[in-house]
């Protein structure tokens, strides 16, 4: 965030907050427990996930 931004955001009484995403594979979640449940279904059903990254 820029300091004009800062400065617009104080001025008309604007607030932001940081907020925290798990990501499981390609899926987001905003609890950490719905990211863990998945991941134990997927992981009892189906191989390791393979991306890109790992090939």
């Amino acid at each position: 965030m820029t300091d004009e931004e800062t400065r617009l955001m104080d001025e008309h009484g604007i607030t932001c907050e940081t907020k925290t995403v798990y990501h499981f594979r390609t899926h987001k979640y905003d609890r950490l427990q719905d990211a863990l449940n998945y991941a134990k279904i997927v992981g009892r059903h189906s191989k390791p996930f393979e991306d890109e990254t790992t090939k």
